[in-house]
């Protein structure tokens, strides 16, 4: 593992937080799958989500590595709160996302200013949204759960992982549909 990353889903309730590591040729491991019980409209909760993406992970070397980056889905009820959490920390490289489910969007998309804060206020120069092809990213990570072989690509995990992860990890499923411009995969 050369570099980790987080991923953070906002309930109602709680933080869902992966920590992935990336290895040579996009291998990947889960390092660490956290649910912290939080009020997501409670500010003292989001200090608990940056203690825990301050937290150090011991590397194999026996060195002490960081969280590089992380994403923080917006969509949901706390829209505004993730824009507030992140708008203070750009420079930790915490990222604010969104879904974009059309087909064949990059897993990178653009990113887009929102400029107008919970109060209706509007910022000046706003928070950067980035866009997440979900589609294209669920494509890509179900190749890689295929793969069995150690090395480029593949997604490992390790045992301690609760019956949940894996039952979110696998939830959907694509399938054929016919569209007004054909049969396509939804």
């Amino acid at each position: 593992c050369l570099v980790l990353t987080a991923g953070v889903d906002v309930q109602d309730n709680r933080f869902e937080i992966v920590v992935w590591g990336w290895g040579r040729g996009e291998e990947m491991w889960v390092v660490d799958y956290l649910v912290l019980q939080a009020n997501p409209a409670d500010e003292r909760d989001w200090e608990k989500l940056e203690e825990y993406l301050s937290t150090k992970f011991q590397h194999a070397s026996g060195q002490m590595i960081g969280i590089e980056a992380t994403g923080i889905d917006t969509g949901g009820h706390f829209t505004h709160q993730v824009y507030d959490f992140f708008r203070y920390r750009s420079a930790r490289r915490i990222y604010a996302i969104k879904g974009d489910s059309k087909q064949g969007s990059p897993v990178k998309g653009k990113a887009s200013m929102q400029d107008v804060n919970h109060r209706g206020k509007i910022i000046k120069n706003g928070v950067k949204l980035w866009m997440v092809g979900t589609d294209t990213a669920k494509d890509l990570l179900h190749g890689r759960l295929k793969a069995t072989q150690a090395g480029p690509g593949r997604a490992r995990f390790f045992t301690d992982l609760p019956v949940e992860f894996y039952a979110q990890l696998t939830a959907e499923a694509r399938v054929l549909q016919k569209t007004a411009s054909g049969e396509q995969y939804r």
